[in-house]
Protein backbone atom coordinates (compact mmCIF):
# COMPACT_ATOMS: atom_id res chain seq x y z
CA UNK A 1 0.00 0.00 0.00
CA UNK A 2 2.69 2.63 1.02
CA UNK A 3 4.50 1.57 -2.25
CA UNK A 4 1.15 2.24 -4.49
CA UNK A 5 0.91 5.85 -2.60
CA UNK A 6 5.03 6.59 -3.13
CA UNK A 7 4.53 5.91 -6.71
CA UNK A 8 1.28 8.08 -7.82
CA UNK A 9 2.68 10.76 -5.64
CA UNK A 10 4.94 10.28 -8.14
CA UNK A 11 3.56 10.91 -11.15
CA UNK A 12 1.43 13.52 -9.78
CA UNK A 13 4.36 15.49 -8.99
CA UNK A 14 6.37 14.50 -11.87
CA UNK A 15 3.54 15.78 -14.52
CA UNK A 16 2.75 18.72 -12.44
CA UNK A 17 6.61 19.42 -12.97
CA UNK A 18 6.62 19.11 -16.54
CA UNK A 19 3.35 20.76 -17.20
CA UNK A 20 4.95 24.00 -15.09
CA UNK A 21 8.11 23.89 -16.97
CA UNK A 22 7.21 22.88 -20.46
CA UNK A 23 3.48 25.18 -20.87
CA UNK A 24 4.11 27.29 -17.73
CA UNK A 25 1.04 29.71 -18.79
CA UNK A 26 -1.16 26.37 -18.42
CA UNK A 27 0.49 25.78 -15.76
CA UNK A 28 -0.66 29.03 -13.55
CA UNK A 29 -3.89 28.26 -14.46
CA UNK A 30 -4.54 24.55 -12.91
CA UNK A 31 -7.35 24.19 -10.35
CA UNK A 32 -6.29 23.54 -7.01
CA UNK A 33 -8.35 21.47 -4.56
CA UNK A 34 -11.29 21.48 -5.95
CA UNK A 35 -14.78 22.49 -5.06
CA UNK A 36 -16.37 19.43 -4.89
CA UNK A 37 -20.58 20.67 -5.95
CA UNK A 38 -18.61 23.38 -8.92
CA UNK A 39 -15.57 21.72 -9.59
CA UNK A 40 -13.99 24.96 -9.56
CA UNK A 41 -10.63 25.86 -7.48
CA UNK A 42 -11.28 26.45 -3.91
CA UNK A 43 -10.37 29.40 -2.51
CA UNK A 44 -10.78 29.75 1.15
CA UNK A 45 -12.23 32.52 3.22
CA UNK A 46 -10.16 34.40 4.78
CA UNK A 47 -11.30 36.44 8.32
CA UNK A 48 -9.41 39.66 7.15
CA UNK A 49 -7.94 40.52 3.93
CA UNK A 50 -4.66 41.95 2.48
CA UNK A 51 -2.75 44.99 3.81
CA UNK A 52 -0.21 47.01 3.27
CA UNK A 53 -0.21 48.10 7.06
CA UNK A 54 0.22 44.64 8.15
CA UNK A 55 2.80 42.47 8.81
CA UNK A 56 0.74 39.17 7.27
CA UNK A 57 2.82 35.95 7.29
CA UNK A 58 1.25 32.46 5.98
CA UNK A 59 2.01 28.63 7.70
CA UNK A 60 2.12 25.73 5.48
CA UNK A 61 1.37 22.54 6.17
CA UNK A 62 1.64 22.80 10.57
CA UNK A 63 -0.09 19.40 10.77
CA UNK A 64 -1.20 19.59 14.55
CA UNK A 65 -0.89 23.30 14.86
CA UNK A 66 1.26 23.20 17.84
CA UNK A 67 4.03 25.48 16.11
CA UNK A 68 1.22 28.00 15.21
CA UNK A 69 -0.14 28.05 18.94
CA UNK A 70 2.60 28.40 20.47
CA UNK A 71 3.90 30.94 18.11
CA UNK A 72 0.61 32.72 18.61
CA UNK A 73 1.49 32.69 22.42
CA UNK A 74 4.65 33.93 22.02
CA UNK A 75 3.77 36.86 20.15
CA UNK A 76 0.49 37.86 21.41
CA UNK A 77 0.18 36.69 24.93
CA UNK A 78 4.06 35.93 25.68
CA UNK A 79 5.18 34.96 28.87
CA UNK A 80 8.11 36.74 29.22
CA UNK A 81 10.19 39.26 26.88
CA UNK A 82 12.73 36.68 25.96
CA UNK A 83 9.49 34.49 23.97
CA UNK A 84 8.46 37.53 22.77
CA UNK A 85 11.58 38.30 21.02
CA UNK A 86 12.06 35.36 19.97
CA UNK A 87 9.46 35.16 17.72
CA UNK A 88 9.83 38.41 16.20
CA UNK A 89 13.53 37.16 15.54
CA UNK A 90 11.63 34.48 13.86
CA UNK A 91 10.22 36.77 11.82
CA UNK A 92 12.70 39.52 10.86
CA UNK A 93 10.77 42.16 13.17
CA UNK A 94 12.76 43.97 15.31
CA UNK A 95 12.57 43.73 19.23
CA UNK A 96 10.96 47.63 19.45
CA UNK A 97 7.78 45.44 18.61
CA UNK A 98 5.97 45.65 21.79
CA UNK A 99 3.30 43.02 22.52
CA UNK A 100 0.76 45.65 21.92
CA UNK A 101 2.22 46.83 18.46
CA UNK A 102 2.39 43.25 17.39
CA UNK A 103 -1.26 42.64 17.90
CA UNK A 104 -2.53 46.19 16.23
CA UNK A 105 -0.11 44.86 13.37
CA UNK A 106 1.13 41.10 12.87
CA UNK A 107 -1.46 38.78 11.53
CA UNK A 108 -1.13 35.36 10.68
CA UNK A 109 -3.03 32.64 8.09
CA UNK A 110 -2.18 29.52 9.30
CA UNK A 111 -3.16 26.03 7.19
CA UNK A 112 -3.37 22.19 6.74
CA UNK A 113 -3.08 20.17 3.38
CA UNK A 114 -5.70 17.92 5.11
CA UNK A 115 -9.28 18.50 5.77
CA UNK A 116 -10.56 19.53 9.87
CA UNK A 117 -12.02 15.61 9.16
CA UNK A 118 -8.81 14.48 8.84
CA UNK A 119 -6.65 16.50 11.01
CA UNK A 120 -9.11 15.11 14.11
CA UNK A 121 -8.48 11.32 12.82
CA UNK A 122 -4.78 12.13 12.01
CA UNK A 123 -4.24 14.41 15.26
CA UNK A 124 -6.23 14.07 18.32
CA UNK A 125 -4.31 16.93 19.92
CA UNK A 126 -6.02 19.63 17.21
CA UNK A 127 -9.70 19.09 18.92
CA UNK A 128 -8.37 20.99 21.87
CA UNK A 129 -5.46 23.00 19.59
CA UNK A 130 -7.98 24.44 17.25
CA UNK A 131 -10.19 25.83 19.59
CA UNK A 132 -7.23 27.58 21.09
CA UNK A 133 -6.09 29.19 18.46
CA UNK A 134 -9.41 31.11 18.24
CA UNK A 135 -8.85 32.71 20.97
CA UNK A 136 -6.50 34.92 18.87
CA UNK A 137 -9.00 35.09 15.62
CA UNK A 138 -8.46 38.99 15.73
CA UNK A 139 -5.04 38.10 14.60
CA UNK A 140 -5.25 34.69 13.62
CA UNK A 141 -7.10 32.95 10.45
CA UNK A 142 -7.13 29.17 10.37
CA UNK A 143 -7.48 27.34 6.98
CA UNK A 144 -7.91 23.67 5.86
CA UNK A 145 -7.15 22.26 2.17
CA UNK A 146 -4.29 24.38 1.71
CA UNK A 147 -1.63 23.13 -1.38
CA UNK A 148 1.88 24.71 -0.85
CA UNK A 149 2.24 24.58 -4.44
CA UNK A 150 -0.95 26.18 -5.74
CA UNK A 151 -0.69 29.70 -3.72
CA UNK A 152 -1.25 31.75 -6.41
CA UNK A 153 -4.75 30.29 -6.89
CA UNK A 154 -5.59 29.42 -3.38
CA UNK A 155 -4.75 33.56 -2.10
CA UNK A 156 -5.40 35.19 -5.09
CA UNK A 157 -5.88 38.24 -3.12
CA UNK A 158 -2.29 38.00 -2.25
CA UNK A 159 -1.15 37.60 -5.53
CA UNK A 160 1.41 40.20 -6.70
CA UNK A 161 1.06 42.57 -9.08
CA UNK A 162 4.26 41.53 -11.26
CA UNK A 163 6.36 39.12 -11.90
CA UNK A 164 9.46 38.67 -9.94
CA UNK A 165 11.22 38.79 -12.70
CA UNK A 166 9.46 41.99 -14.10
CA UNK A 167 9.88 43.59 -11.20
CA UNK A 168 13.53 43.03 -10.79
CA UNK A 169 14.33 45.22 -14.11
CA UNK A 170 12.29 48.34 -12.46
CA UNK A 171 14.44 50.98 -11.18
CA UNK A 172 15.27 50.24 -7.28
CA UNK A 173 13.77 53.12 -5.98
CA UNK A 174 10.41 51.93 -8.26
CA UNK A 175 10.91 48.57 -6.48
CA UNK A 176 10.55 50.62 -3.24
CA UNK A 177 7.31 52.13 -3.83
CA UNK A 178 5.66 49.56 -5.56
CA UNK A 179 6.13 47.17 -2.37
CA UNK A 180 4.82 49.83 -0.16
CA UNK A 181 1.58 49.23 -2.25
CA UNK A 182 1.63 45.89 -2.34
CA UNK A 183 -0.83 43.57 -0.18
CA UNK A 184 1.09 40.53 -0.41
CA UNK A 185 2.34 38.01 2.42
CA UNK A 186 5.50 39.36 4.40
CA UNK A 187 6.62 35.96 4.89
CA UNK A 188 5.52 32.29 3.85
CA UNK A 189 7.11 29.35 6.03
CA UNK A 190 6.63 25.68 6.09
CA UNK A 191 8.56 23.92 8.85
CA UNK A 192 9.78 20.77 8.09
CA UNK A 193 7.68 19.69 4.75
CA UNK A 194 7.77 15.96 4.01
CA UNK A 195 5.64 13.83 1.53
CA UNK A 196 5.91 11.03 3.70
CA UNK A 197 8.25 8.62 1.33
CA UNK A 198 12.05 9.03 1.26
CA UNK A 199 12.80 9.94 -2.16
CA UNK A 200 14.72 12.97 -2.68
CA UNK A 201 13.76 13.38 -6.28
CA UNK A 202 10.16 13.25 -5.21
CA UNK A 203 11.30 16.44 -2.37
CA UNK A 204 13.81 18.72 -5.20
CA UNK A 205 10.38 18.41 -7.14
CA UNK A 206 7.85 20.00 -4.33
CA UNK A 207 10.22 22.43 -3.16
CA UNK A 208 10.89 23.76 -6.92
CA UNK A 209 6.95 23.96 -7.26
CA UNK A 210 6.51 25.53 -3.60
CA UNK A 211 9.24 28.33 -4.34
CA UNK A 212 7.82 29.18 -7.55
CA UNK A 213 4.33 29.22 -6.14
CA UNK A 214 5.82 31.43 -3.09
CA UNK A 215 7.02 34.64 -5.14
CA UNK A 216 3.92 34.83 -6.60
CA UNK A 217 2.34 35.78 -3.44
CA UNK A 218 5.27 36.97 -1.78
CA UNK A 219 5.89 41.14 -1.25
CA UNK A 220 9.03 42.05 -2.80
CA UNK A 221 10.99 43.06 0.46
CA UNK A 222 9.52 39.33 2.22
CA UNK A 223 10.76 36.33 2.66
CA UNK A 224 10.10 32.41 2.32
CA UNK A 225 11.72 30.42 5.43
CA UNK A 226 11.93 26.58 5.06
CA UNK A 227 12.85 24.70 8.26
CA UNK A 228 14.70 21.37 7.35
CA UNK A 229 16.65 18.16 9.37
CA UNK A 230 20.33 18.85 8.98
CA UNK A 231 21.02 17.29 5.34
CA UNK A 232 17.67 17.72 3.90
CA UNK A 233 18.98 20.74 2.24
CA UNK A 234 21.84 19.06 0.09
CA UNK A 235 19.87 15.98 -0.64
CA UNK A 236 16.51 17.91 -1.69
CA UNK A 237 19.05 20.43 -3.28
CA UNK A 238 17.11 23.48 -1.71
CA UNK A 239 19.01 26.62 -2.43
CA UNK A 240 19.50 25.28 -6.07
CA UNK A 241 15.65 25.16 -6.36
CA UNK A 242 14.74 28.35 -5.08
CA UNK A 243 17.40 30.13 -7.28
CA UNK A 244 15.38 28.61 -9.76
CA UNK A 245 12.31 30.71 -8.86
CA UNK A 246 14.09 33.72 -8.57
CA UNK A 247 15.32 33.61 -4.78
CA UNK A 248 18.60 33.97 -3.00
CA UNK A 249 19.37 32.16 0.76
CA UNK A 250 19.65 35.11 3.02
CA UNK A 251 19.97 33.46 6.30
CA UNK A 252 20.69 30.01 7.86
CA UNK A 253 20.12 29.41 11.26
CA UNK A 254 18.86 26.61 14.34
CA UNK A 255 15.85 25.80 14.78
CA UNK A 256 15.15 24.89 18.07
CA UNK A 257 11.71 23.20 18.79
CA UNK A 258 12.04 23.96 22.56
CA UNK A 259 12.45 27.43 21.83
CA UNK A 260 7.97 26.82 20.40
CA UNK A 261 6.46 25.60 23.85
CA UNK A 262 4.17 22.79 23.15
CA UNK A 263 5.53 22.59 19.35
CA UNK A 264 5.74 18.64 17.81
CA UNK A 265 6.90 18.21 14.72
CA UNK A 266 4.17 15.54 13.26
CA UNK A 267 4.89 12.56 10.53
CA UNK A 268 1.75 13.63 7.73
CA UNK A 269 1.19 10.18 7.51
CA UNK A 270 0.81 8.52 10.79
CA UNK A 271 0.64 11.43 13.02
CA UNK A 272 3.58 10.38 14.97
CA UNK A 273 6.63 12.40 16.29
CA UNK A 274 8.37 13.48 13.67
CA UNK A 275 12.04 13.25 15.52
CA UNK A 276 11.65 10.20 17.01
CA UNK A 277 13.85 7.44 18.61
CA UNK A 278 13.59 5.08 15.66
CA UNK A 279 14.72 7.45 13.45
CA UNK A 280 17.16 9.09 15.43
CA UNK A 281 19.13 5.60 15.50
CA UNK A 282 18.37 5.08 11.83
CA UNK A 283 20.05 8.42 10.43
CA UNK A 284 22.81 8.28 13.18
CA UNK A 285 22.54 11.40 15.06
CA UNK A 286 20.42 13.49 16.54
CA UNK A 287 18.46 15.61 13.87
CA UNK A 288 18.99 19.01 14.21
CA UNK A 289 16.69 21.41 12.41
CA UNK A 290 17.80 24.80 10.96
CA UNK A 291 15.67 27.40 9.09
CA UNK A 292 16.73 28.43 5.86
CA UNK A 293 15.34 31.87 4.74
CA UNK A 294 15.31 33.08 1.20
CA UNK A 295 14.28 36.38 -0.34
CA UNK A 296 13.85 37.98 -3.64
CA UNK A 297 16.94 40.06 -4.98
CA UNK A 298 16.53 43.76 -4.35
CA UNK A 299 15.36 45.77 -1.29
CA UNK A 300 15.25 42.62 1.07
CA UNK A 301 17.29 43.66 3.93
CA UNK A 302 19.59 40.48 5.60
CA UNK A 303 20.78 41.87 8.44
CA UNK A 304 17.07 41.83 9.97
CA UNK A 305 18.04 38.01 10.91
CA UNK A 306 21.15 39.13 12.49
CA UNK A 307 22.27 37.31 15.76
CA UNK A 308 25.02 38.14 18.13
CA UNK A 309 28.44 36.73 17.07
CA UNK A 310 27.52 35.73 13.80
CA UNK A 311 26.53 37.34 10.26
CA UNK A 312 23.45 36.40 8.66
CA UNK A 313 24.37 34.13 5.38
CA UNK A 314 24.63 36.55 2.88
CA UNK A 315 25.02 39.73 4.80
CA UNK A 316 28.30 41.51 5.19
CA UNK A 317 30.23 41.18 8.37
CA UNK A 318 30.60 45.09 8.34
CA UNK A 319 26.85 45.22 7.97
CA UNK A 320 26.18 42.77 11.09
CA UNK A 321 23.44 43.86 13.24
CA UNK A 322 22.80 42.77 16.90
CA UNK A 323 18.96 42.62 17.49
CA UNK A 324 18.68 42.16 20.77
CA UNK A 325 21.58 45.05 21.72
CA UNK A 326 19.28 47.07 19.73
CA UNK A 327 16.30 47.00 22.19
CA UNK A 328 18.39 48.81 24.39
CA UNK A 329 19.81 51.67 22.86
Amino acid sequence: HTHTHAMLVSVALLVAWAARVLFPGLAQRRPSREDPESGAPRVPVLRFGPSSEHFDFLVLGDGNFSFSHALAHMLFRPRDTASHRHALQFLGLGPQTTKARAAARIRMVTTSFDTLEQLHHKYPDTVSLLPALQRFSGNVCVLHEINAWQLEIQFPQYRRLQQPQQQAQQPQQQQKQQQQQEASFDAVVWNHPHLGVEDCKLHRFLMAHFFASAVQVLKADGFVSVSLVQGQEERWDLQAQAERAGLRLVDVSPFVAEQYPGYVCKRNTTGQSFKNTKTKKHVGSDMHSFVHRFALAGVFDAARFARPGRATAMAASADEADISSSSSS
